[in-house]
């Protein structure tokens, strides 16, 4: 991967500018006149009561995302193409490649809500970390065109999967018992080169 192997004069692996959502975001201070690009907006408008699937897939090269709508509970009912037990949870953790399938229930009052992909500056540096959005807007919103004003979740910024007991799959298959195991220590340093390897 070309970003392992910067420069170590340069600092390593290089920040990114900023994150996608299905292919869009903006760059720049939200309304300022030198903001471009566009919002990801999803096409479905959400109608209370209704619930919906959403499909989540990490194609960052060194991003961990932490995932959420703003004021929404997401059910997790398949991770990496393995339906396993739901549960409920504010956040999801997605690391590099990971794939979700979550269920979002429209539980909340008609108008503009921010979806979320926070990069977790503990594991890579992203220039507009927090503002990788995208807007999910409800049936009867009053005005489509209005930007969401909606309060992100908190939680501690860290390089963490999903837990693992919560990812208990729905059809169990027992491994086999292996006939070899290999331990290795991995450090990623600069070389004589100066390459980060």
């Amino acid at each position: 991967m070309y970003d392992d192997a910067q420069d170590a004069i340069n600092g390593g692996p290089r920040t990114m500018d900023n994150g996608l959502i299905n292919g869009k975001n903006t760059w720049g201070v939200q309304g300022t006149r030198n903001q471009n690009g566009e919002r990801f907006e999803l096409p479905v408008k959400f109608e209370p009561g209704k619930t919906y699937l959403l499909r989540l897939i990490n194609g960052a090269i060194q991003s961990t995302y932490k995932f959420y709508i703003d004021g929404h509970e997401l059910e997790v009912v398949n991770m990496d193409s393995t339906k396993i037990a739901p549960y409920k949870t504010n956040v999801v953790n997605i690391q590099i490649g990971q794939r979700y399938m979550v269920l979002v229930r429209a539980s909340q009052p008609a108008g503009n809500y921010w979806m979320r992909a926070d990069n977790q500056a503990p594991c890579s540096r992203t220039t507009q970390a927090l503002d990788i959005k995208g807007i999910v807007h409800y049936q009867g919103a009053e005005d489509l065109s209005t930007v969401p004003t909606t309060t992100a979740y908190n939680y501690t910024s860290e390089c963490i999967d999903e837990p693992l007991a919560s990812l208990v799959p729905m059809a169990k298959i027992n491994a086999f018992s292996s006939d070899q195991r290999f331990t290795s220590d991995v450090t990623v340093r600069s070389n004589s080169e100066n390459l980060f390897k």
